[in-house]
């Protein structure tokens, strides 16, 4: 049985990402590589597993419920659907301020 083993400079290339991120993914735990201190290698299995995980949070947030009014947020930008419910703002008290 062939084991398929990558370099992480393959690995950036494949995902189209920087050497150093590679190596942050590694770092945080989420893409394990084989034990080694100096170069880090990644198994064709790990790839696909990261790959599969990545594609799993991505369906997963696409799946996330909207609120019933039509506002949400996304990726911390405010997101109003076309059938947004209209909400009226409260106005400013209509008294002058100071003298």
């Amino acid at each position: 049985m062939n084991v398929v083993v990558y370099t992480a400079e393959d690995v950036a290339r494949i995902l189209k990402v920087d050497y150093k991120t590679v190596l942050r993914l590694i770092e945080r735990g989420l893409l394990k590589s084989l034990p080694g201190i100096r170069h880090k290698r990644i198994t064709e299995a790990e790839l696909i597993r990261y790959l599969d995980l990545q594609s799993f949070l991505a369906s997963a947030a696409n799946r996330s419920p909207r609120p019933s009014n039509g506002v949400g947020v996304n990726h911390g930008q405010i997101v109003v659907s076309p059938t947004a419910t209209v909400m009226a703002k409260p106005s400013a008290p209509s008294h002058a301020k100071g003298k």
